[in-house]
């Protein structure tokens, strides 16, 4: 079960910002709703608290009124700045799959993709809530009760997880232990342990972005082995296979669990002695969420794993490892020349659009600094 972030500028409907955070706590509590001037203490340093507040949270709620889109009287628009941090909470929110909802005050026209900055374009296709000025008093327990229903949202699963303890003495308890653990520094709601001879299968609920499990949640789980052994005092090692939960005409259980024996990825696990972990996951998640957020998880730091007997085609990633230890570049799929539009780079298909970054091209990557007072 996720936080609520409240996100709204200080000079456009701050009252009704103040109203919804009081509301949300009456029904939710003051510790999983989140709102910048009531959360964070005076000298606090408000950037962590902002970036870990919004990981940990299912819902941001976009407060716009009347001045949300307003320029100033040089004809700037503050949501044009790319510092913005209005602006940067609904960016990174879009990034991360969280429920965004714009909230519109009165008489304010629906938000136009042609008004919003490229990073924010989106947020004119998300199912907004209107408050009207004179029926506020019945529109925002209504309001409440829609967003209640999205952060209790945690029976479907939406990920799959199957980790198998190395050696033939598994601590299945340790092993469970590191991944609520995990689940809990990486702000992710609980996550549903289901015990098997082999070992573990996680399920995290469907309100939970399949990248952040691959990304803040692995890191987290690297960290939680670090504090636990096998029963033979050994550093407790684990493989671990990551899917989505909705694969059609495909069990991600059994999936998963035939991955993780492939002998490949034995010889990896035996050369990562450094590691804790070692991650497995299918060709199509690795294309739907790790090519697609290069930001979070480098997919550089990835390798395909040469596959016999029709295995499907998986990949490899060793937390820690540039690239995973004991297989080679030349273990990649030979190059086919170019079907459609798009550009090839490293022998890897074909990159559309937005997908070019760093990790395609030399590795160079560059992300100017963007920390500058919170307005």
């Amino acid at each position: 079960m996720g936080d609520i972030f409240v996100n709204y500028r200080s000079d456009d409907e701050p009252g009704v910002a103040v109203l919804l955070d009081e509301k949300l706590c009456e029904r939710f509590g003051r510790d999983r709703v989140f709102r910048d001037n009531r959360s964070i203490g005076l000298g606090v340093d408000f950037r962590p608290q902002l970036w870990g507040r919004l990981a940990k949270s299912s819902v941001l709620m976009v407060v716009c009124g009347a001045r949300w889109l307003a320029a100033d009287e040089h004809g700037r628009r503050r949501v044009d700045d790319p510092d913005d941090f209005v602006r940067r909470e609904i960016e990174w929110a879009l990034t991360m799959g969280i429920a965004v909802v714009p909230v519109l005050v009165g008489d304010v026209p629906d938000l136009k993709v042609s008004d919003l900055p490229s990073g924010i374009a989106d947020l004119a296709h998300r199912q907004r809530w209107r408050l009207r000025t004179r029926g506020m008093q019945r529109d925002i327990p209504q309001l409440i009760d829609e967003i209640a229903s999205i952060v209790s949202d945690t029976s479907v699963p939406g990920t799959v997880m199957v980790l198998q303890p190395a050696g033939h003495e598994a601590d299945l308890s340790g092993l469970s232990e590191a991944v609520t653990l995990a689940a809990s520094d990486a702000g992710l709601p609980a996550v549903e342990i289901i015990r098997r001879v082999f070992g573990l299968i996680a399920e995290f609920p469907s309100t939970v972005e399949p990248i952040r499990v691959v990304s803040g949640f692995l890191s987290s789980m690297e960290h939680a082995l670090s504090t636990r052994s096998a029963p033979d005092g050994a550093p407790l090692r684990v493989l671990v296979g990551v899917q989505s939960a909705t694969t059609r005409g495909v069990d991600p259980r059994d999936q998963l669990t035939r991955l993780l024996a492939q002998p490949a990825v034995t010889a990896v696990r035996r050369r990562a002695t450094g590691a804790g972990l070692v991650l497995v996951i299918p060709n199509d998640f690795y294309d739907a969420h790790v090519r697609t957020h290069p930001e979070l998880a480098d997919p550089a730091t990835y390798l395909p794993v040469p596959s016999d007997d029709g295995m499907p085609r998986s990949w490899v990633h060793v937390p820690g490892y540039s690239s995973p230890p004991g297989l080679r570049l030349a273990s990649k799929p030979t190059p086919t020349p170019p079907t459609g539009a798009g550009v090839h780079f490293n022998n890897y298909d074909s990159i559309i659009e937005n997908q070019i970054a760093g990790d395609y091209v030399r590795g160079d990557k560059h992300s100017p600094s963007r920390e500058q007072g919170h307005q």
